[in-house]
């Protein structure tokens, strides 16, 4: 069993090497185009502008914003901080950071935020999401992930804003003769 899946893990590998070399070396795209520009950072001043613009937009927005930069906040603690140096995968060659490649934090930053903005106002979602892709693909043609770094990445920060939304969820209190509870759900 144990060679089986040794042999499983490195096809997945070369598969997954092979993918990102064809995307940096694909013809037409730049790797100093506007998504490395947003990706600096791990995109936190990208996601910073799109709240305050969000925020600047009324109550929803605020809500959207506030729920975002949390999720990313988490995410990004979580993914940088906590996984990231466990699982020590290598960048890809030439990559210009030494620091552990698998999962991405861009790609777990910026899906998580529009993850979570979507979830509050999906019409500004789209632009929280096509923002998130844009910085995710960067980091490949940049030379600096793979692609299941950003894949992974992706289904991270995905679950992160998802399990904060469901969190929240449950800790609605209720107003019970004067007093609060904690609910166990939320009813419509």
């Amino acid at each position: 069993m144990g060679a089986r899946l040794d042999a499983v893990r490195e096809a997945v590998a070369g598969i997954d090497r092979r993918l990102s070399e064809q995307i940096v070396r694909a013809p037409g795209t730049s790797p100093r185009g506007p998504g490395h520009l947003l990706a600096r950072r791990n995109a936190l001043p990208t996601w910073g502008l799109l709240s305050l613009v969000l925020a600047a937009s009324g109550d929803r927005g605020r809500r959207a914003a506030r729920r975002g930069l949390v999720a990313a906040t988490v995410s990004s603690v979580l993914g940088d901080r906590m996984i990231k140096p466990r699982l020590g995968r290598r960048r890809p060659r030439g990559a210009r950071r030494a620091s552990a490649s698998f999962p991405s934090g861009h790609a777990c930053t910026g899906s998580a935020f529009a993850t979570a903005v979507t979830c509050e106002w999906p019409a500004a979602g789209v632009v929280a999401i096509a923002t998130s892709a844009l910085v995710s693909t960067a980091r490949v043609r940049d030379g600096e992930h793979h692609v299941l770094d950003i894949v992974a990445g992706t289904i991270f920060g995905v679950s992160v804003a998802l399990a904060l939304r469901s969190a929240e969820r449950r800790m609605v209190t209720r107003r019970r003769g004067g007093r609060r509870s904690i609910g166990t759900s939320v009813s419509g």
